[in-house]
């Protein structure tokens, strides 16, 4: 399949020869191509220039092309009009899939209260949690694909996708599930994250009890999310939800997932950073840990 993009007014996100990625200041600037042609092969870009295409010709066109394009080169010609041509958008951080709105919430935000004081009040990942164990799974795809479909056009690629609403082993598997048929049925590219320890579950306040769950239902190689280890599973400790002892016992516990899986392990406050930096770790460990 061989396509052509034509008349392009600016083609965006070009690099020179030897760079792969830009770091730094030099990523405040975008280099692109003004008036250029994109050509790509069975999904990849295969060459690029300024003005008008002019590349092989099989001779068949008796009809003559517009800009010297003979009939039979490719199978689509596509025509920009002078639009912009760009890379999509890939977005390293969403929660995506969820049941219901949190709307309410922004007034309380409004109003000043934090991210902790909204939960106190029943709010923010609990109230999500709820609505997300009385959704159906089906529902929950339908719900969550509408919002692929709205950020699919607004041009974005690529989707990292966290769990963390269901805060139940059943439900969080719920949420994996489908996250992963998003990943089969849309033309996108999706990474799964396990977000299991995201907030202390309604069935576990006042108790601390769900790292250990976690440790003893979910984190070991038997466990039912062995079978969603094909993307990345993560371990995210979140500011003050559990106690340094218990982020210890998490941590330790999901390091015994490295023969099944890549762990990134994340965390919010360099606080927390710094207290498990101080937790002993092996030498294999260390080597995972994503900052």
């Amino acid at each position: 399949m061989r396509i052509l993009i034509r008349n392009i007014g600016r083609l965006c996100g070009i690099l020179p020869a030897g760079i792969r990625r830009l770091e730094g200041r030099d990523m405040g600037s975008v280099a692109g191509i003004d008036n250029a042609w994109l050509v790509i092969e069975d999904g990849v870009i295969a060459s690029f220039g300024a003005g008008e295409w002019e590349g092989e010709s099989d001779g068949g066109c008796e009809d003559g092309c517009e800009g010297g394009l003979c009939c039979g080169v490719f199978d689509e010609v596509i025509d920009a009009e002078g639009g912009w041509v760009m890379p999509t958008f890939c977005d390293p951080h969403t929660h995506i899939v969820y049941a219901g709105s949190r709307d309410g919430e922004f007034r309380d935000k409004i109003a000043g209260l934090s991210y902790e004081e909204i939960a106190a009040r029943g709010g923010g990942i609990l109230n999500s949690a709820d609505l997300l164990h009385e959704t159906s799974e089906d529902e929950l795809f339908e719900q969550s694909a509408r919002r692929v479909r709205e950020v699919m056009a607004k041009g974005t690629g690529a989707l990292e996708i966290k769990s963390g609403y269901g805060l139940r082993t059943e439900d969080e598997l719920k949420m994996l599930r489908v996250i992963r048929r998003i990943r089969e049925e849309f033309p996108i590219t999706v990474k799964a994250t396990f977000l299991g320890a995201h907030a202390v579950g309604r069935d576990y306040l006042g108790r601390r009890r769900q790292p250990n769950n976690l440790c003893r239902k979910v984190l070991h190689n038997k466990s039912p999310f062995k079978q969603f280890c094909s993307t990345t599973s993560s371990k995210k400790t979140k500011n003050r939800c559990f106690s340094n002892k218990l982020q210890k016992s998490l941590l330790n516990s999901a390091f015994c997932l490295l023969n099944i899986c890549t762990l990134q392990i994340s965390f919010v406050y360099l606080q927390c950073k710094k207290q498990v930096l101080n937790t002993p770790l092996n030498e294999r460990s260390r080597t995972i840990i994503n900052y």
